[in-house]
């Protein structure tokens, strides 16, 4: 029982970080006005298969990506570092 609670903890541990990353609720309104010339029975296909490409993305660097990364010759914080720098620089442009 105690492997069960620890497991389901950490399934929302990964839920609960997963979810602002891929921000069903921002992309929607972005999604809607992409596809607004097709039909419901498109919009619906182009939805799945992103959700499909994207798993399939997340999967394969849950898997591999330090190795990918380490194989490309980045490390991980440099990413970091880098994305932590575009932000602030887009923040200080907005604010300009």
């Amino acid at each position: 029982m105690d492997l069960l609670n620890s497991e389901l903890e950490f399934f929302l541990l990964c839920l609960s970080i997963l979810f602002p990353l891929v921000n069903p609720l921002g992309i929607t309104p972005i999604f809607l006005s992409m596809t607004e010339e097709y039909d419901q029975k498109d919009r619906v296909l182009i939805a799945k298969r992103g959700a499909m490409i994207g798993t399939f993305t997340l999967i394969i660097f849950a898997l591999f990506g330090s190795v990918i990364f380490t194989f490309s010759g980045l490390l991980l914080m440099v990413i970091a570092v880098q994305f932590v720098n575009n932000g602030v620089t887009a923040v200080f442009t907005v604010l300009h």
